[in-house]
This record gives C-alpha cells, sequence and structure tokens, in this order.
C-alpha cells in the first residue's frame, strides 16, 4: 500500500475506534452492563424490520439472555474502540468491530437500510486484512520500537 494510503487507512482506523469507543461509553454510562433493559427496547423497535432469519434469532436466542447480550455488546464496543483507537491487536478488534457492525446491520434489516453499519463493517474487515499497513499501533511500542508500515513505490 503507498505511504499516503497507509496513513489515510491508520487516521481512519483512528476515527472508527473513537466512534466505538463513544457508543460503548454512552452504553457504559446508560447502565447497559446492569441491566438489559435499553437493549430491549432497541431490539424490541427494530425487530419488525430486521433481516426475518436473524429476527428469529433475536427472539430465540437474545431476548432472554438480554442481559448477557447487553453486556457483550458493551464491552465488545469499548474494546473495539480502544484496539482501534490505540492500535493494540487491532487485527482482533477489527474481527469485533465486524461482527458487531454485521449484526447491527442485520436487526436493522440489512444493508440497504443498514448503510452506516455497511461502511464500518467494510472498514473492519479492510483494517483486519490490511494490519501490517497500519501506522501508529501501541502494540509495536511493546517490541521496543514504534514501527512503521513499510514504504512502498506506486
Amino acid at each position: 500500500m503507498h505511504n499516503t494510503g497507509s496513513i489515510a487507512l491508520s487516521i481512519w482506523r483512528i476515527l472508527v475506534g473513537a466512534y466505538f469507543l463513544i457508543m460503548g461509553t454512552v452504553k457504559l454510562a446508560s447502565g447497559w452492563l446492569g441491566s438489559g433493559a435499553a437493549l430491549n427496547d432497541s431490539l424490541m423497535r427494530m425487530l419488525p424490520q430486521s433481516v426475518p432469519a436473524y429476527a428469529d434469532f433475536l427472539q430465540s436466542i437474545v431476548l432472554p439472555n438480554i442481559a448477557v447480550f447487553s453486556a457483550l455488546v458493551t464491552v465488545g464496543e469499548i474494546a473495539t474502540g480502544l484496539s482501534l483507537g490505540l492500535g493494540v491487536v487491532p487485527r482482533a478488534g477489527a474481527l469485533v468491530g465486524a461482527w458487531l457492525t454485521l449484526n447491527y446491520m442485520l436487526m436493522r434489516g440489512g444493508p440497504v437500510l443498514g448503510l452506516e453499519e455497511l461502511l464500518f463493517c467494510m472498514s473492519c474487515l479492510g483494517f483486519a486484512m490490511w494490519t501490517e499497513h497500519l501506522r501508529w499501533r501501541l502494540d509495536h511500542l511493546r517490541a521496543g520500537r514504534l514501527r512503521r508500515a513499510p514504504l512502498r513505490a506506486g
């Protein structure tokens, strides 16, 4: 990847990480770890427009275990935000982010209705695929130096 592309991808990674961190922090402050009430309210609003097979999953698996899923969403968003924002195991964070946004997209009715989620899901998949090109990563400090993405001609 060209140097400019590497920088742009890294800036986008940090911004996406900040978004996840903000969303997870809002959920944390709203009590999503202690109760599944907010997630339950959200799901009840979204169920009519959810992809039918996914709506079945929400009704049979998620709703009966709402407190667990509420905590998983909150922790997942915060972990994804920290991972992508700080560049600590960004491939893992990107895969969790892609998984979360895929679920949100299916809940909203698929890629046509969940365009924001589609953008974030594809971005996270890109971060996972091109991790070696991401700059400004704290996990590079473990090796004792802040490595830069390789420069390539072209």
